[in-house]
């Protein structure tokens, strides 16, 4: 039996690491819909809308991050594959590669620094604007304030995390991840039935953030006392201008205008009415949760293809990929399938407690365009992780052209014409421009890059 298990989980890329990340998603997954039903009968209307509409402001961040974590990510992953931690965990390894490795740490902790001095106070004013429009202050300033305050703190400590997951610490992350995911819906579900009402967004944030200051704080305490003391010679340096921002400026773009085409769409149904925008948001959330799901391959065997790039192990790394690219699909297709007929069999059942759960949602029809959407998104989102493995990053001008139109048309549509309008501009850019294009680029990319 226990060889059995063995065979399957390696057929399905399913490691310690990969398990751990898995029981993360399968819980989120589980426990979704509880917090959903929940957050039907415990928030209000208003509430709703408002909930939503903060978690899509804070999306803003990307101006101040400007995708350093995936470039963080990848270079780290090159520089590790000459290091290693030791029993007491410590960093060791060829000098050069750890010199570079703390060079990389150093600037990461004053870009985040600095990026979260910046991003409070702009977050905050968005959303006073936004907000004031829409409610009565005295119900959202507070939990709004605080909620700004500490997004700021995760930010930085978000991207230490970012470097131990270039390092391949992706086991021990993981396992944070799944308390984090865990005692946070806990504390969420304790919140709402309490009626906290917004504060539960603050309570969601505040875990996350003393999870990941365990982490690095604590766990990995060594490990940054050690590297931190590292004195840095200029030739070991880590050059943003040469190495950081040529990739970093290509994120940086696509970034700005995934925000404004994916996650500004709940602030647009929020606009239109707040009752719309809460239904875009556990709709947009369920989706979101989903791609995932799926990206959880991905994202865990991200630094080990970086390593294998750098080591020119190019047939496993395609081998790798295919693989892991094929099953995080079938994953994908089986849970947005479950929710449309979910959503589907709550519109069509008589019952008054079905009716509440489908009002939560977008119309079902809307809701089967948006999980089409999702399923063709993924597809270049996992072309993409392969072909920044190599620390390149050919699709920038496909993704932010994409991008555009899709923001333009979800804005145009979406604010004079609804939520079925905005589905079907998703769906039909996602089909018509960006699968083909990053297809084309990515298959001519590897070959060439391969032949070098």
């Amino acid at each position: 039996m226990g060889a059995w298990v063995g065979v399957w989980m390696k057929r399905l890329e399913l490691d310690a690491t990969t398990s751990a990340a898995m029981a993360a998603r399968i819980w989120q997954t589980c426990a979704g819909p509880l917090t959903m039903l929940l957050m039907v009968f415990c928030f209000t209307d208003q509430e709703r809308g408002l909930y939503w509409a903060f978690l899509s402001t804070l999306g803003i961040q990307v101006f101040a991050e400007l995708g350093f974590q995936w470039v963080i990510l990848n270079v780290a992953s090159h520089e590790w594959s000459q290091l290693a931690i030791d029993r007491e965990g410590r960093p060791i390894g060829n000098e050069r590669a750890l010199a570079r490795l703390a060079s990389l740490s150093r600037l990461v902790l004053v870009w985040y620094a600095t990026a979260s001095i910046i991003l409070v106070p702009l977050i905050w004013s968005i959303g006073y604007h936004i907000y004031s429009q829409k409610a009565n202050v005295d119900q959202w300033l507070a939990p709004w304030t605080v909620l700004s305050l500490l997004s700021g703190m995760l930010l930085t400590v978000s991207a230490c995390v970012s470097v131990l997951e270039g390092c391949n610490q992706v086991a021990a992350i993981q396992r944070v991840r799944l308390g984090q995911v865990i005692s946070g819906n806990f504390v969420v579900w304790f919140l709402m039935l309490q009626g906290a009402g917004l504060w539960v967004a603050v309570a969601a944030t505040g875990v996350q953030l003393v999870w990941e200051l365990c982490l690095v704080g604590i766990v990995y305490r060594r490990f940054w006392k050690e590297l931190l003391k590292i004195p840095l010679i200029s030739q070991n340096r880590i050059s943003w201008r040469t190495e950081i921002w040529p990739l970093q400026w290509n994120i940086a773009i696509q970034s700005i205008s995934h925000y404004f085409a994916y996650q500004a769409i709940v602030l647009v149904m929020f606009h239109r009415s707040t009752v719309l925008g809460g239904q875009m948001g556990m709709t947009w959330q369920i989706l979101n949760a989903s791609l995932m799901i799926a990206a959880t391959w991905l994202q865990v065997r991200a630094p080990y293809w970086g390593t294998l790039v750098a080591k020119r192990e190019f047939t496993e790394l395609d081998k790798r990929f295919r693989r892991v690219a094929i099953i995080s699909s079938a994953v994908l297709i089986i849970v947005l399938g479950l929710f449309s007929l979910t959503v589907i069999a709550a519109n069509a059942l008589p019952m008054e407690f079905a009716q509440k759960i489908a009002d939560g949602f977008l119309p079902s029809l809307s809701v089967a365009i948006f999980c089409l959407g999702a399923f063709l998104v993924h597809l270049p989102r996992c072309f993409s992780v392969y072909l920044r493995a190599h620390k390149r990053d050919p699709m920038l001008w496909t993704n932010v052209a994409c991008n555009c139109i899709l923001a333009a048309l979800v804005f145009f549509l979406g604010s004079r014409y609804g939520d079925l309008a905005a589905a079907c501009a998703f769906t039909g850019t996602i089909t018509l421009f960006q699968l083909p294009l990053s297809w084309y680029i990515w298959n001519s990319s590897r070959r060439k890059w391969h032949a070098e």
